[in-house]
């Protein structure tokens, strides 16, 4: 039986496009320039070389045929819409908890971990119900869960607190942890045997890559909180140099700070 070769050529053309994207998407702490702009062209290239590689190697590292496949390209695309919710509540809730509410960087990473605790425990319990129930049930009440505790999350109030957080995550990481139990389970039986090691790298590529348009989402909003906190401090340099009544209330307000060193450092008043 003759071995099947190593496709390297399309192993560098595949790392060299993650690179790319990754970079793109993450350099700048969400100021999208030229040079993003480039990495992300180089990305497309990539992406583009690396079709036409698989297409023409004898062994490739993905086989673009399987992609003919109804069932298996509508698994792939919605396992990566349900990955870009999940990313954006992983990434965007340390802020959340810790710049809404206030936590601590403990309690922060403790209600975090509220979220995959449930995923592991519901996965058992959802792999049963799919092969009792069938997979696309179970896949739907995963999807109509999923879009529940997405609402309910953006419409709660921080007054709630943390519970009013933990109860959304809780039936999303659980919903999630549906879906992703009945579509795999979907995935995997229809796909022949050679296919399948192909199949779950592409899945676990579309979901938890490092490259997700999420952490550019996070980095942006990180960089305009920053924006908006220094704002303030350049308000009083600019009253004070405009020619209207805040210059002299500036002014007064310097000529008073002696005095006040000076009735503190007595004890007067006290």
């Amino acid at each position: 039986m003759e071995r099947a070769g190593f496709d390297t050529t399309g192993t560098l053309l595949l790392a060299l496009t993650l690179a790319a994207y990754g970079l793109a998407m993450t350099i700048g702490r969400g100021n999208f320039g030229q040079f993003n702009m480039a990495l992300l062209l180089v990305a497309f290239v990539g992406a583009g070389l690396f079709v036409f590689a698989e297409a023409r190697t004898t062994s490739p590292l993905i086989r673009m045929a399987m992609f003919r496949q109804l069932e298996l390209s509508a698994s792939l695309a919605t396992s990566a819409l349900v990955s870009t919710v999940m990313m954006a509540t992983l990434v965007v809730g340390p802020f959340y908890l810790s710049r809404s509410l206030g936590l601590d960087a403990a309690m922060v990473g403790l209600v975090l971990s509220v979220g995959p605790a449930v995923a592991a425990l519901t996965a058992v319990p959802a792999g049963h119900l799919a092969d009792r129930l069938g997979t696309q049930c179970i896949t739907t009440v995963g999807l109509i869960g999923m879009a529940s505790g997405a609402i309910t999350l953006s419409i709660l109030p921080t007054t709630f607190g943390i519970a009013g957080y933990l109860a959304p995550l809780v039936v999303i990481t659980a919903s999630y942890a549906f879906f992703q139990t009945a579509n795999n389970t979907a995935v995997m039986t229809d796909v022949s045997p050679e296919q399948r090691p192909a199949c779950l790298t592409c899945r676990a590529t579309s979901g938890s890559s490092p490259a997700h348009p999420s952490w550019a989402l996070s980095s942006h909003s990180d960089r305009r909180r920053t924006t908006l906190q220094r704002r303030p401090r350049r308000l009083l340099p600019l009253a004070c140099g405009s020619p209207s009544p805040s210059r002299r209330l500036c002014s007064s307000l310097r000529s008073s700070l002696p005095l006040e060193r000076a009735v503190a450092s007595s004890g007067i008043g006290h």
